[in-house]
């Protein structure tokens, strides 16, 4: 269970792992100091609202999942269709992957 916008308690049907990676994107090449979950959230969470970010430090990656599939399409669609001089996070070296 996990909390809704309004701040009450919102349950989810459980995903198949493949529903779950429809969900879901990796960010990679994440500098130490922007790897953490509330520097994630507030970045990530303009694309919609997030379910579950897992942070991998010694990958300098975090896997993120959203509650909703049109959110990770809109965080790739974000990446993928930036302009040259465009970047995440601010940081050139940062990479996302849609997750299918």
């Amino acid at each position: 269970m996990s909390s809704g916008s309004s701040g009450q308690p919102t349950n989810y049907p459980p995903l198949s792992v493949e529903e779950q990676k429809r969900f879901s994107i990796i960010v990679y090449n994440v500098p130490e100091e922007l790897n953490d979950l509330g520097t994630l959230n507030s970045f990530f969470i303009k694309f919609g609202d997030i379910q579950k970010i897992n942070v991998d430090l010694g990958k300098r990656s975090a896997l993120i999942r959203f509650k909703r599939i049109e959110s990770a399409e809109r965080a790739a669609a974000a990446y993928f269709n930036k302009g040259k001089d465009e970047h995440i996070m601010g940081v050139p070296q940062i990479r996302i992957k849609y997750v299918t």
